[in-house]
């Protein structure tokens, strides 16, 4: 098999792994490159996270805050549809937790 060089045509090497969160239960998944936020997920996601979070029933956004260390705030300002109040947080859906 013959290869041609195409100069005008590149690949991007894009890393994503996923682990069990601290707590053992959810999965989180890392990801290097640029890369689209994981399906499902909310529309005022913010893009350019590293580490996304699929929120459980029966989470909260100060707990999950507090499971990635990183302040409510934060939390609230990079996933700003689940609210101000955390009423819009979806179990099932994938959250930014980290840039």
């Amino acid at each position: 098999m013959k290869f041609k060089y195409i100069p005008s045509l590149y690949l991007q090497v894009l890393a994503i792994t996923a682990s069990a969160a601290p707590d053992g239960n959810a999965a989180e998944i890392r990801a290097s490159g640029d890369t689209a936020i994981p399906d499902p997920h909310q529309s005022g996601t913010r893009d350019g996270c590293s580490v996304y979070y699929c929120v459980l029933s029966g989470d909260t956004c100060a707990a999950i805050a507090s499971k990635f260390g990183i302040t409510i705030n934060e939390f609230i300002s990079w996933n700003p549809d689940v609210g101000l109040q955390c009423a819009n947080l979806w179990a099932g859906y994938n959250v930014c937790v980290r840039l």
